[in-house]
């Protein structure tokens, strides 16, 4: 008998904890330039816990990713969904699927097309505000100093974009998707980012202010000098992300991920931080004088120089950052 082909063999995903099996082709066949035909080409040994590949990402999206690999077809989903769906095709780079999503996104008119936006900038418009714009593909475009105050911005993908000094001040930019971007210097004060995707964008100088986040993803994000002040932050995640020097002041930032991140001197006076894990996180010289740190993860957080006067937190923490350089 000849060898099974490597192609049909069977593989067993846990994805955000939802267990899945299917072949290497279904991976790998429908687009073969994808995250996941890389990564289950063969040329790369992928750990495995108990039998299965662990992915961390959305386990209900990714079953509708399997759908799209095995069929070529979209499945009938609510509005919302379809941009959670979006978020995990470009994180996979499905760029078949992303752009299958945007097709459907696109049927709500706005008003102005991607083709319209493209003439008056080319024309010399700069200024957007109060537009309603909602679900275009404005991705990989140079939209450097335009102005979106005011503007509906819900889902609109701007992964690759050019988005220096740009305004979108008090935008409503829930679910949009800022994946690779360039923000620096950009404005976003008072602007509603819930849901929005920040995944390895470049947000340095950026202002944030009293911004209101949920769900915001700022994974391996560039957020040095940032201004975070006053944000509304809950359940976010900052993995990996730079935020040396960012200010944090004042912020409700309660059950977020800093997991492998970056606060080298970062600001983050009487910051809510309750429930958050810093797993290996780089907190030196950071400023946490009366922050909030009630049932945080702190393990192997360097804490060297850190002002962790009068914190709030478990006596068994308090003694593992101290141990670690913190000044208490």
């Amino acid at each position: 008998m000849g060898e099974e082909n490597p192609r049909l063999k069977w593989v067993n995903l846990n994805v955000g904890g939802k267990k899945l099996s299917t072949t290497v082709d279904t991976l790998t066949r429908y687009e073969p330039n994808s995250m996941l035909a890389v990564m289950f080409s063969g040329r790369y040994n992928l750990k495995k816990e108990k039998g299965y590949v662990v992915i961390d990402r959305d386990g209900e999206c990714f079953g509708y990713i399997l759908k799209w690999l095995r069929h070529g077809q979209l499945p009938r989903l609510e509005h919302d969904k379809y941009v959670e769906l979006l978020r995990e095709a470009d994180y996979f780079q499905l760029h078949d699927l992303e752009k299958a999503i945007l097709d459907v996104l696109d049927s709500r008119k706005a008003d102005l097309t991607r083709t319209e936006v493209i003439k008056g900038i080319q024309s010399g418009a700069t200024d957007f505000r109060g537009m309603d714009l909602h679900g275009l593909d404005l991705s990989k475009l140079n939209l450097s100093n335009i102005n979106f105050t005011e503007a509906c911005l819900r889902e609109v993908n701007f992964s690759g974009a050019l988005l220096i000094s740009a305004n979108l001040d008090k935008a409503d930019s829930e679910g949009a998707l800022f994946c690779r971007s360039s923000l620096q210097k950009s404005i976003l004060t008072y602007a509603n980012l819930c849901g929005a995707s920040f995944v390895g964008a470049n947000l340095q100088n950026s202002k944030l202010t009293r911004a209101v986040f949920s769900r915001t993803d700022f994974t391996n994000a560039n957020l040095q000098h940032a201004d975070f002040r006053e944000i509304d932050a809950v359940d976010c995640n900052f993995k990996g992300a730079n935020c040396e020097l960012s200010n944090f002041n004042w912020s409700n930032i309660c059950r977020s991920s800093f997991n492998r991140t970056n606060l080298y001197s970062a600001k983050l006076y009487r910051a809510q931080l309750s429930s958050c894990s810093f797993y290996r996180a780089d907190l030196r010289l950071a400023d946490l004088e009366y922050a909030d740190l009630s049932n945080v993860e702190i393990y192997q957080t360097d804490f060297e120089g850190a002002n962790m006067r009068n914190v709030e937190m478990s006596q068994k923490n308090y003694e593992m950052a101290r141990a670690r350089g913190a000044r208490m």
